[in-house]
């Protein structure tokens, strides 16, 4: 058991027991920091820091809820979640993935019943932000000076199962960085969806005494999808600036700053945008640790050689793929996807459509349904082009349920847990 997150365990439920609103507000950002591959317990039995919070916080949910928030994603999480739970008894007994379970479905419930007022909001948002600087920071001094300091401290802090990866591959004659993740592509990964995160707040004034910080920090997530070197990051937030192509991005003086903002990025990264559209649309040119399409056709036969063996349920949480086949060929299996059709069969595909198509369906109308459409969109298309390694549905979830509460009006006075009295009159 690690003593350092045994003592941020402690303090977390400590806070939990006295503000579980304010508690679960503020963790919702964090979950990325503590990633599948923290350990609160790393030994023969092991449980995930992330599932360990989860289900303290659960335990304070159930022990105190005074009345049940409507929860619209009903239907989409008992599908995913029943999948999910036949996967985790059949063929063979899987802790983790309960604990998965925990940290995707039963945690982002909670996260929807207590995200209940505008106050509520500012207050996520602060540690949104907050999570964002650190990443970048820790990422920024990972590239000048190659030294990765939260990495250190979460090596010396971990056990045998926690992994990372060593791959540094140069593009463009530059390394990725990955800061606190395990792997450079979930870096550039969380970077956009964040960036993406912070344009929508900045650019439909949801909080506007922070604008020039969420400024700032929208730079700075550009700039870490950049120094990622990975393709997909790119791709999706791409993808994703579709949403705020509009009028609001010419409200006021924006355009100005959109506009420098622009071409210093042209300016500075031009050449690279250009080199890497040209590696996805010519795979021969791929670097040689970067994936190619001759090689996720490979996987993909693999994959689907071994969802012949077993096509309903799948070759089970316990089957791995790359001690059977070349490591090089296998290795992350470049989509999630491809994990999903050898290991949980026709019922995981099924269950994990369900929900992503779920989600497309019931968060439909609301103000700013477009951009959660393009979010949606956003993740779906990096969970098919990659693996995401330490990265759950969780994090994606959260800002999901965030936009969603801002787009449709969910957002009010409710007092729903004893622990909010002193909160839901006070500033965040």
């Amino acid at each position: 058991m690690s003593i350092l997150y045994s003592i941020i365990f402690v303090l977390f439920t400590v806070y939990a027991s006295r503000h579980f609103k304010k508690c679960v507000l503020m963790y919702a950002p964090m979950k990325i920091l503590f990633h599948g591959y923290i350990y609160l317990i790393d030994s023969s039995f092991f449980i995930t820091f992330d599932a360990a919070i989860t289900i303290m916080l659960l335990f304070f949910y159930l022990k105190n809820k005074k009345t049940i928030v409507p929860f619209p994603l009903k239907v989409p999480y008992l599908i995913y979640g029943l999948s999910c739970v036949i996967y985790a008894i059949y063929p063979s007994v899987s802790v983790g993935q309960f604990q998965t379970i925990c940290s995707e479905l039963a945690f982002t419930f909670i996260f929807y019943q207590v995200l209940l007022t505008t106050n509520d909001l500012s207050f996520t948002i602060k540690y949104f932000i907050i999570i964002g600087y650190v990443l970048m920071i820790n990422g920024l001094i990972d590239v000048v000076t190659h030294f990765n300091p939260i990495e250190e401290i979460m090596k010396a802090s971990s056990g045998t199962r926690y992994w990372t990866s060593d791959n540094n591959v140069m593009r463009y004659n530059f390394a990725r960085t990955k800061s606190f993740l395990p792997h450079a592509i979930g870096m550039g990964t969380v970077c956009a969806i964040l960036l993406y995160l912070m344009t929508f707040i900045y650019l439909n004034d949801i909080n506007v005494k922070r604008n020039n910080i969420i400024f700032i920090l929208i730079v700075l997530l550009l700039g870490g999808v950049i120094l990622s070197n990975s393709r997909t990051p790119l791709i999706i937030l791409g993808v994703g600036m579709i949403a705020f192509l509009g009028k609001q991005l010419f409200k006021g003086y924006r355009w100005i700053g959109v506009f420098v903002l622009g071409i210093a990025f042209l300016v500075l990264v031009g050449g690279y945008l250009q080199h890497m559209v040209d590696t996805v649309l010519h795979s021969d040119k791929v670097a040689t640790a970067g994936s190619s399409s001759e090689m996720r056709e490979k996987q993909l036969a693999i994959a689907l050689n071994y969802y012949s063996k077993s096509p309903i349920f799948g070759m089970g949480d316990k089957f791995v793929i790359t001690k059977l086949e070349n490591e090089h060929d296998t290795w992350g299996m470049e989509s999630i996807w491809l994990q999903l059709i050898y290991q949980r069969g026709l019922i995981g595909v099924a269950g994990s459509l369900f929900l992503y198509l779920g989600l497309f369906w019931v968060l439909r109308g609301g103000k700013f349904y477009k951009h959660i459409f393009f979010f949606i969109l956003m993740w779906l298309i990096a969970c098919t082009l990659t693996s995401l390694p330490g990265i759950n549905n969780g994090y994606f979830l959260c800002i999901i349920i965030l936009i969603y509460k801002v787009s449709s009006n969910k957002l009010n006075n409710i007092t729903l847990f004893i622990y909010d009295k002193p909160y839901e009159q006070s500033n965040a």
